[in-house]
């Protein structure tokens, strides 16, 4: 359960990215993901250091009054849990594609 949901939320994550244009990865496992705004891969932690702190922040802050709540800080990971359902994974991946063309629109 926990993998499916993770999974969805990933992949989703990422494909809102890329049909908005914007340079970034999902990366991490279903269950402990992040959310990296960016060119290329992150390997390692110094590769932090290219992550558009600002955009990910503004996104986050816009999801939180829609009831979902990333931590605004990019380096603490999206957990999920046995818990989590498929309408939670649908929230969450409508409120991040809204709160994601605002933060771009906004820029």
């Amino acid at each position: 359960r926990v993998e499916k949901v993770g999974t969805a939320l990933m992949e989703g994550i990422g494909r809102t990215i890329s049909e908005h244009g914007v340079e970034g990865r999902v990366t991490g496992h279903p269950s402990m993901f992040s959310v990296f705004f960016g060119p290329g891969d992150p390997k390692e932690f110094r590769d932090t250091v290219r992550h558009d702190k600002q955009l990910y922040e503004d996104i986050c802050m816009r999801m939180i009054p829609r009831g979902v709540m990333p931590c605004p800080d990019a380096l603490e990971p999206w957990f999920t849990c046995a818990a989590h359902t498929d309408d939670d994974v649908a929230k969450t991946l409508e409120v991040f594609e809204k709160s994601l063309g605002e933060a771009l629109d906004a820029r």
